[in-house]
């Protein structure tokens, strides 16, 4: 295929239409395949049932965003040991996902290459790296196919959250 500065593409819903500007003559190429998905008419996002009762919901934000769950004057009338803890337990929280996301990823990664490069002795050095808690994964946990169920689950594992929290009323 030749490279042409005085080409123009323009694409519709039945084909594309290259325009070749310097001989002034123009392409059609029509679409095969004219089932396009259809827009939705509602801009509305889809909300999702709760997971959790409030006192789980509660105890699981504060894991996971800390004191941003709380307005400015109920943090100010806190006691400090509260709030320490408070803060501590989310810190740890955001490096214990943090490390895992990089896990998860890691591990896709380490599946594509070894099964594209199954022989390749770089491939066999590069597999198994370790996270790093210096690196953050900027992967959303929606990308990673994490739910809260997921991640509660991992936080009662590692005591980051209560061993009864599915059990909470």
């Amino acid at each position: 295929m030749q490279n042409n500065q005085n080409k123009t593409i323009t694409v519709n819903n039945k084909g594309m239409i290259i325009y070749y500007t310097d001989t002034n003559k123009h392409q059609f190429i029509k679409f095969e395949n004219q089932d396009f998905p259809k827009r939705k008419t509602t801009n509305y996002q889809e909300i999702e049932k709760p997971v959790f009762n409030q006192k789980q919901q509660k105890m699981y934000s504060e894991a996971l965003y800390g004191l941003s769950i709380y307005p400015e004057s109920m943090v100010s009338k806190m006691p400090k040991k509260i709030l320490m803890k408070i803060i501590t337990r989310c810190e740890t929280v955001q490096r214990v996902i943090n490390r895992w996301k990089q896990e998860i990823v890691n591990d896709k990664v380490d599946l594509f290459l070894t099964t594209t490069f199954p022989k390749s002795p770089i491939v066999k050095q590069m597999i198994g790296i370790e996270a790093d808690d210096t690196i953050r994964c900027n992967f959303s946990l929606k990308e990673l196919d994490l739910n809260q169920e997921k991640i509660a689950r991992k936080l009662v594992s590692l005591n980051l959250l209560p061993v009864n929290f599915f059990n909470l009323a």
